[in-house]
């Protein structure tokens, strides 16, 4: 069941899969290969994703870390000299998508509060 009675929380989960999904294989990766430099830290949602990044990435000095939230990336990057941190796309998408679930869970415990309130 919808988390709000207008259908919003389901439509914008579509509209923006809908939008990831027509991104696939527009060469995102490709050109995060080209944008990063040595003491760059790039962040990757799974290993598999960071794998894919470094069989195609030729430049040394690029730190890999693997965080699926932002919460994790300050432990992880612990000791590093990183010049600039980069979060790799399907990361963002997940953050993206994290975030409205977070809304529609919020939007249901306030309703059940409230109507438990009553």
């Amino acid at each position: 069941m919808s988390s709000d009675y207008f259908g919003i929380g389901e439509t914008v989960h579509y509209v923006i899969g809908a939008m990831f999904d027509t991104l696939r294989g527009t060469g995102r990766t490709s050109d995060l290969i080209e944008l990063v430099e040595p003491g760059d830290c790039v962040v990757f949602v799974n290993h598999k994703q960071a794998r894919q990044f470094n069989e195609r990435n030729w430049k040394n000095g690029v730190y890999i870390v693997v965080s699926d939230t932002l919460y994790g990336i300050p432990q992880e990057t612990r000791g590093l000299p990183i010049k600039r941190l980069i979060l790799d796309h399907v990361l963002v998408e997940k953050l993206y998508l994290d975030a409205i679930c977070d809304v529609e869970r919020n939007i249901r415990r306030t309703q059940a509060d409230y109507s438990r309130s009553r």
